[in-house]
């Protein structure tokens, strides 16, 4: 599974469905961000696990005060 299954592409927005392309990428400015979501449920269903990895949190006071110092 190194070819994307599926890859959608503009100036602003990106995603992608494969192992290949399943890596941390460079913020191009200052509102760019990442937010990577992984889910896993066992075998017997009775029991669940969910991560979520973010990069310059989109609802985070921090992000949003600078979101609004450069515009």
């Amino acid at each position: 599974m190194t070819a994307p299954i599926q890859k959608v592409s503009t100036e602003n927005f990106s995603f992608s469905s494969s192992i290949a392309a399943d890596v941390w990428h460079p913020k191009k400015d200052a509102k760019a961000y990442e937010w990577w979501y992984f889910d896993a449920l066992s075998d017997d269903g009775s029991e669940a696990l969910v991560i979520i990895f973010l990069d310059n949190f989109i609802f985070s006071p921090r992000y949003n005060k600078r979101e609004f110092d450069n515009s």
